[in-house]
């Protein structure tokens, strides 16, 4: 005779079911309890505050922008290699949880994400939550920041997304210098070819010409480049660097923006 619990077969249960099934319940007592109103008309009075108003967030919620760390950017989208890069939410309402990532679209290709957190933010330093990675030169970053109000929980995110990018030190992210203003890349919007204006070019060097796409990636190079038209009617719409050197100097650098 073979005991009853012989007969019986183990209880397989995942520790992924389980948190599921603990989670949800939690969630789900959670956001229930609470009473969720409906959202109340935003004034002009608090457009430009954080408080938490009662109901759901939405997209237009969510404001945000980089800030300048020196006073001497040219883009608001750029920063100039070591520049502090932080950005400003002090526009966005109705929320008392936040999340943020950061993803960089070039070179490692890394990632990194501060988790959902109670509160509202003002200025953050993007800079000193990216530590102890850098931000590296011609890399483009992908910010993504998300709001909830913890009474009133969307089914789904409400986020805005916006990327910045790393420019050489001194480069077109930066106001160029008494020497660089005198040179130019025209025309500026470009459809099919550009130039430098006000370049002199010196006998005695070679120059090299290298145009750089939002990832850092070459997509023009020109090893010995003569002072002539560039032709630029092969590269998509969209912003780039162009860089002119003669060796291993720096002689000139800018911003460059194709639309066909």
């Amino acid at each position: 005779m073979h005991s009853n619990h012989l007969n019986k077969q183990p209880l397989l249960i995942s520790w992924d079911f389980l948190f599921k099934t603990f989670y949800l319940a939690a969630f789900t007592k959670k956001v229930f309890s609470t009473f969720c109103k409906p959202s109340k008309t935003v004034t002009q009075e608090v457009t430009s505050t954080n408080n938490t108003i009662v109901g759901k967030t939405t997209p237009a919620d969510i404001s945000y922008f980089f800030v300048d760390g020196d006073g001497m950017n040219s883009n608001p989208f750029g920063f100039d290699e070591g520049e502090p890069v932080a950005f400003d939410a002090s526009a966005s309402k109705n929320y008392n949880l936040w999340w943020l990532s950061i993803a960089e679209q070039g070179g490692q290709q890394r990632y990194k994400s501060h988790g959902w957190t109670s509160g509202t933010v003002g200025v953050y330093d993007l800079t000193t939550f990216w530590q102890p990675s850098n931000f590296e030169n011609l890399n483009t970053y992908k910010v993504q920041f998300a709001v909830e109000n913890n009474k009133c929980i969307n089914s789904s995110w409400n986020n805005l997304a916006q990327f910045f990018f790393i420019c050489p030190a001194g480069s077109g992210c930066r106001k160029a210098s008494d020497f660089e203003k005198k040179i130019a890349i025209s025309p500026n919007p470009a459809q099919s070819w550009v130039h430098l204006v006000n370049f002199e070019a010196s006998n005695d060097r070679e120059y090299q010409l290298a145009i750089f796409d939002l990832t850092g990636r070459v997509v023009k190079k020109i090893p010995r480049w003569s002072n002539e038209n560039i032709d630029v009617s092969n590269l998509p719409n969209g912003m780039y660097a162009l860089m002119l050197r003669s060796g291993k100097e720096r002689t000139f650098s800018g911003r460059l923006v194709v639309n066909h």
